[in-house]
């Protein structure tokens, strides 16, 4: 439902604009341009408040047309030109407009922070309607950051104003809003109390839009009930209440329900295990969020795809769907550095805005407060915003970690493709050169463990030396299956090591080992030999992989080695610099005797207990 800009509706003004009824009528049926011409007329008074208006108006017909910066913009016309007028109680709803905008682009904290302020005010003067929009809206935007808690303290504040109301078709959309705070706080939660009072709160706003036929809200409720089903696993029933609210939605007008829609249909069909369909309302789910440019719909519709690549095991599909993925993450983190520039700026413009609005309301209503208590509110209402502000920056952080952990899984499994790949096509060899089945046989049931070992160790950022060793001689003994007499191997660990203790990326050193086998020992007319040895020296862990092959033969030491491998363990490399502070490095060299590859790798010490994938 759209937020009103008739800000300044019972201000007295001598413009002659009656066409309040006219511009609601065209706004609902999206001609924009009509609405434009209407306003002009506003434009053309030189009175200050129909000017407001018009800055009003059109910033709303920005923000309709998804047009989020422009909304803004004009939104601080609009305000400057009311604060001029010495009328701070009509701010309330060019507030609560700029909040939405905010929250369309997914800064969150400036939403919370524009309408804390209009809360504030409209509660100071008594604001019923937008003190109910307040309190619904902060719930939602406290629901958005998981601050379970917070989002319900605003949900218990507003149903006193909900249950006052006669039954409308605004109660059965509060109740709903109600419902849907409830659903997401069991979601965040798992308490089945939560769940139940979304269940009780999605009935009654089902059951009073049914009576008022109010469009928007049943197909929200729809939505809603599906949800319930969804997690009682009634899977069937769900698709039938999303059948049904897609049924009476109108493309255009309920495009970002139909975004939800599509997205809920793709996940029943993932659980269902139907994956072509799923991949059909993936594809929906992505072309509605394009439509209604959310940020983070896309990235949803995207992984739901990489979910059914993953699950269907297309791997193409899955590992497209997560570039996607990145992409546009990394395209939302450039804003947020963009806006990290201006941040002092806001900061100052808004902490200036609120003085306009308490030193006008000192002349109008408070003439004999003391300016010592003035300033007092001042500086907490900034140190307020500070506050906000440090506590949400550093929820971000916990979430750029998670990134971190998500991107080092996503390198892991880019390893297991090439490592799948290399060792079936060996065995293919090894089968059209001796014709064995039984050996074949015997091979691809040794491989299957290593297959078994590498994809579990896609879900470990780091494991016990241990385990990688066990590892490795595994991967080493099947190699020397495949390869009868072409090399040995030997392992060595200092005493000092606690290999139970001590840990490493897993799958760190399996693609430097591959490569010595392959093109170290090609062509050569004597038995190879790998040495991987542990050691401890001061900067941690140094790991040292030697082989007696060919070495580099008069090439570059990249041109060695595979350059997409190479990428990849930089990039692991990389991101376990930026979560662990270290500096972390491999080369790779000629051996003393130039025969043969050494390649140095050096990792800080870390223990198993310190790994969050290891708990």
């Amino acid at each position: 439902m759209t937020l009103s800009v008739e800000v300044n509706a019972q201000i007295d003004c001598n413009c002659t604009f009656s066409d309040s009824v006219v511009v609601s009528e065209l706004m609902d049926s999206e001609q924009y341009d009509s609405v434009l011409n209407v306003i002009e007329k506003l434009h053309a008074n030189p009175n200050v408040i129909c000017i407001s208006r018009y800055y009003g108006y059109k910033g709303r017909v920005a923000f309709q047309k998804r047009e989020y910066d422009s909304s803004l913009v004009l939104y601080k016309q609009e305000r400057d030109l009311i604060l001029s007028y010495c009328d701070s109680s009509k701010i309330v709803s060019n507030l609560i407009n700029n909040a939405e905008s905010r929250y369309r682009q997914s800064k969150l904290d400036e939403a919370i922070s524009e309408m804390l302020l209009a809360l504030s005010l409209a509660e100071r003067y008594n604001d019923t309607s937008n003190i109910i929009v307040s309190y619904s809206f902060l719930s939602l935007l406290f629901n958005k950051l998981l601050q379970t808690e917070k989002a319900l303290h605003y949900c218990r504040l507003l149903l006193p104003y909900i249950e006052q109301m006669e039954y409308s078709g605004e109660k059965a959309d509060l109740y709903n809003k109600l419902s849907s705070r409830y659903l997401h706080a069991f979601q965040d939660t798992k308490n089945q109390k939560y769940f139940d009072t979304c269940q009780d709160y999605t009935l009654k706003a089902h059951a009073t839009a049914l009576e008022f036929k109010d469009r928007y809200v049943l197909v929200r409720t729809y939505n809603k009930l599906q949800g319930i089903e969804y997690y009682k696993k009634n899977y069937k029933k769900a698709l039938i209440y999303l059948d049904s609210a897609k049924r009476i939605c109108q493309p255009g007008v309920d495009d970002e329900i139909l975004y939800t829609i599509n997205g809920d249909i793709g996940h029943i069909y993932l659980e269902l295990a139907q994956y072509t369909v799923t991949k059909s309302y993936a594809d929906s789910c992505l072309y509605y969020a394009r439509k209604i440019g959310s940020y983070g719909g896309v990235m949803n519709a995207y992984a739901l795809m990489y979910q059914c690549g993953s699950r269907s095991k297309d791997y193409k599909m899955a590992l497209d769907a997560l570039g996607k993925y990145y992409e546009i993450k990394d395209s939302v983190e450039t804003i947020d550095k963009t806006k990290a520039v201006n941040e002092l700026e806001e900061k100052y413009n808004r902490a200036k805005n609120e003085r306009t609005i308490h030193e006008l309301n000192q002349e109008k209503e408070i003439s004999n407060l003391k300016i010592k208590y003035l300033t007092g509110g001042i500086l907490s209402a900034i140190l307020i915003i500070v506050a906000i502000f440090m506590y949400y920056r550093q929820e971000i952080l916990k979430k750029k970690n998670e990134y971190l952990e998500v991107e080092q899984r996503l390198n892991r499994a880019r390893l297991n493709p090439h490592l799948f790949f290399n060792s079936l096509t060996a065995i293919q060899g090894h089968a059209l050169r001796e014709k064995d089945i039984a050996s074949v046989a015997t091979y691809l049931s040794k491989q299957a463990k290593i297959m078994r070992i590498t994809l579990e160790s896609t879900y470990k950022e780091l494991v016990s030396i241990e385990d990688e060793v066990d590892f490795l001689k595994q991967y080493l003994d099947t190699q020397m299956l495949l390869y009868k007499d072409r090399f040995d191997y030997e392992i060595s660990i200092d005493e000092d090591i606690d290999i139970s203790d001590m840990a490493l990326p897993s799958m760190i050193l399996q693609p430097f080992i591959e490569n010595s086998i392959e093109h170290g020992f090609s062509d050569i007319d004597y038995k190879g030999k790998i040495v991987v040895s542990f050691k401890l020296n001061e900067q941690g862990l140094e790991v040292v992989v030697g082989d007696n092959g060919k070495g580099f033969a008069g090439k570059s030491n990249d041109a060695k080695f595979p350059s997409r491998a190479t990428q990849i363990i930089k990039d692991r490399l990389f991101l376990l610099n930026q979560q662990y502070k270290s500096k972390a490095f491999y080369k790779l060299g000629s051996s003393d005797d130039a025969q043969g590859t050494v390649v140095v790798i050096q990792l800080p010490m870390i223990y198993v207990n310190e790994s969050t994938d290891n708990r």
